[in-house]
């Protein structure tokens, strides 16, 4: 192949490039086309943690099991995989943060900046030392926050879930809370960035949010 055809080629190639990723911008893919733009990186392709092509700005405000405000501040600079749920719940919450235990063990000697947080939706039995001790049960790094009923509102409007009080066959019976089974991702500038689906594979979830964090932090 003459030089002449060699530089012909690779123009063509080059052009090809770009109207890919004006084709991504335009259908509003700009987060993917900058991710492919930076390496060839295609979040796309995974299937235990997905990526949204726009990521929403979240804001906190609730409360720590030891009474301390849990804010914005506390997520800024740290990705944080957030979980909704109650201590009472009999098997969706335990066994999802029994995942979250495996996942942050593989992860956070590398990724130090990985947390975790508990976010419970039944406030009326879920305060105080209840909540440390929920979490510190499957990870004493794990946070235990809830709120009030607006604040709950707030944050699980942002975040899209949905939770409901299930009454008691008895009237001092316990009671059941209905509410979203997904983890929910959040990146160090405090951007929904990605939700991860029930059921949980935590062996997938580690290797494709190691890849997310890996090219994060080496784009």
């Amino acid at each position: 192949m003459s030089p002449g055809t060699q530089a012909l080629e690779a123009g063509k190639t080059h052009t090809s490039l770009i109207t890919l990723l004006a084709a991504l911008a335009a259908a509003g893919g700009f987060a993917l086309a900058a991710y492919l733009a930076r390496g060839g990186f295609d979040p796309a392709q995974f299937s235990a943690v997905r990526v949204f092509p726009e990521p929403r700005e979240v804001t906190v405000e609730l409360e720590r099991g030891n009474g301390e405000s849990f804010g914005v501040d506390a997520l800024r600079d740290r990705w944080t995989l957030m979980f909704f749920g109650f201590t009472h719940c009999p098997d969706i919450c335990p066994t999802t943060m029994l995942r979250l235990a495996e996942i942050y063990k593989e992860m956070s000697p590398e990724y130090p900046a990985l947390q975790v947080v508990f976010v419970s939706v039944d406030p009326d039995r879920d305060r105080g030392e209840i909540l440390d001790q929920y979490t510190s049960h499957f990870n004493a790094d794990f946070i235990g926050v809830t709120g009030d009923e607006a604040q709950l509102q707030t944050i699980t409007r942002q975040f899209g879930v949905a939770y409901f009080r299930e009454e008691a066959e008895e009237p001092d019976g316990d009671y059941g809370v209905g509410h979203t089974a997904a983890i929910m991702l959040v990146d160090p500038d405090l951007f929904y960035h990605a939700v991860l689906p029930a059921p949980h594979d935590a062996a997938l979830i580690t290797t494709e949010l190691s890849q997310l964090l890996a090219h994060w932090d080496g784009g």
